[in-house]
């Protein structure tokens, strides 16, 4: 290797940049506050579901009490949070859960079946 000149190359350094770091971190960033917002519509969406299957709840049992009854009329019961309310509608009954507070039917259940007025 007579006469052969050495000339310094660029200096190859292992490991992550400054910028590489910084872009890494806000993805990290990104998806874990992604994942917070799951866990929140999550817990909402369980208690949603909750609620509603109270009113379900709520509903068949009093439709399955009045449909026993030999005349229904109509009428209202409190079954916190929800008002209980029954009416004939047609050939039929229909119960209703509404939430207390705001009136809004949260469930609505119509059984076709008439029972016979008391004589």
């Amino acid at each position: 290797m007579t006469g052969a000149v050495m000339t310094p190359g660029p200096v190859q350094s292992g490991g992550f940049t400054l910028v590489e770091l910084v872009v890494a971190m806000l993805l990290l960033q990104v998806g874990l506050l992604a994942s917070a917002g799951l866990v929140v519509l999550a817990s909402r969406t369980l208690t949603a579901a909750a609620e509603l299957e109270r009113a379900v709840s709520v509903t068949e049992a009093a439709a399955d009490s009045l449909l026993r009854a030999p005349w229904l009329g109509g009428g209202q019961r409190r079954e916190p949070p929800f008002l209980v309310r029954w009416t004939e509608a047609g050939d039929g009954l229909r119960v209703e859960a509404v939430a207390e507070g705001v009136d809004t039917v949260v469930v609505s259940a119509f059984s076709p079946w008439r029972p016979e007025p008391p004589t």
